[in-house]
């Protein structure tokens, strides 16, 4: 039985750490839309939380590769991007 890597990260605070990101990138983009766009339309907040969902993945698996992280675990992929998506819309229907 192989020993844990005691030098990375868990898993479960690695999707800490998305599902955190995803909640300041939904109030972020949610702030943006409001008063750039004007029109707070949500699917351009999607595709920026895709695009910022993607480049957070690419980073910790390449973090994994090296033994500093867990990688991330489709379970917290799905919640972390599924809370900063509704919250993104909360945020918007509330400003609206």
């Amino acid at each position: 039985m192989p020993l844990p890597n005691l030098r990375a990260i868990p898993g479960s605070t690695t999707g800490l750490i998305f599902t955190s990101f995803m909640v300041g990138a939904a109030i972020i983009a949610a702030l943006l839309l409001r008063r750039f766009l004007g029109t707070g339309d949500a699917m351009y907040g999607f595709a920026g939380l895709l695009a910022l969902t993607l480049a957070f993945d690419l980073t910790v698996n390449q973090l994994a590769a090296r033994g500093r992280m867990e990688p991330l675990i489709s379970n917290w992929r799905y919640g972390g991007f599924l809370v900063g998506a509704c919250l993104l819309v909360i945020l918007l229907a509330l400003t609206g």
